[in-house]
């Protein structure tokens, strides 16, 4: 990956580590966030929705991440303040917070890796569609969790100049597309504001709170977006869930095979149930 950021920073005109690293940021994939080692990440979003009657409606969203790595890792998924989804993996040992409480042990991590890889992604989430129309102003170098970071201001970019008038009459796939987003009663992008801290390193994006407002079937949408990563380099301290590891230790251990000397520590420091 740092060598595939070189070639498309290399290839930008006046400074190209101001110019690309923004749009390499939104190229990644979690293979790519992995690259900054252990850490904590946050993501939370929240939509507001116009109702019919005038009203607003509002929904809030949260993505906790504590990675260490591919076979130990927690993820937790939060809709209003309600835990939607759990999981932990230690040493390739996943766990699943059932309805009731308990927690389900599984035999591979994978299913939840593949769960990961999908989710992980609040901003694309939050504003895939405003892809291609956000433009981002250069606000100097920072430093965020001992990383240099570049710092970017966000706007809404103007639309495309209209596409020349096909030869053959009628108006082109990109002519509707423009029509549509002009059209005061029908789907348009309103605004984009906020910030952006990407990591000057791998692009990953450090820190982030943008709000951004849409027209979506002629009611307005807006979306909030905040994303942190902490803790980067630290070890996340990733344990077996709350009173599971004695039947663990019935369930792995073997004839022939000696349990552990002694069970990991059911609720270390800073591990919440």
């Amino acid at each position: 990956m740092r060598a595939a950021l070189l070639v498309l920073l290399g290839g930008c005109a006046d400074d190209p580590q101001v110019a690309a690293l923004a749009e390499v940021s939104q190229q990644l994939s979690f293979e790519s966030v992995d690259q900054l080692g252990p850490h904590h990440f946050l993501g939370s979003l929240r939509h507001e929705r116009e109702r019919s009657d005038g009203s607003v409606g509002t929904t809030d969203e949260a993505v906790e991440i504590r990675w260490q790595d591919w076979d130990s890792f927690e993820y937790r998924r939060t809709v209003d303040s309600e835990l939607e989804s759990a999981v932990i993996a230690r040493d390739g040992v996943p766990w699943a917070l059932l309805a009731d409480g308990s927690w389900r042990e599984g035999q591979d991590a994978e299913p939840h890796r593949l769960e990961l890889r999908q989710s992980w992604n609040a901003w694309d989430q939050a504003l895939e569609p405003y892809r291609g129309r956000i433009d981002y102003t250069d606000r100097g170098t920072e430093v965020v969790e001992g990383r240099n970071a570049r710092r970017y201001g966000l706007s809404l970019a103007p639309l495309p100049a209209p596409a020349a008038s096909p030869a053959k009459g009628g108006k082109s796939r990109k002519a509707k597309a423009r029509a549509a987003a002009e059209d005061p009663q029908g789907d348009r992008l309103v605004s984009i504001s906020g910030e952006v801290w990407v990591d000057e390193a791998t692009a990953v994006r450090l820190l982030a709170d943008v709000t951004a407002a849409r027209v979506h079937r002629g009611r307005r949408h807006t979306v909030t977006l905040k994303v942190v990563r902490s803790d980067v380099g630290r070890d996340q301290k990733i344990q077996p869930p709350p009173n599971v590891s004695a039947a663990r230790q019935r369930v792995r251990t073997r004839p022939g095979r000696a349990p552990p000397s002694a069970p990991p520590n059911p609720n270390p420091e800073g591990t919440s149930p």
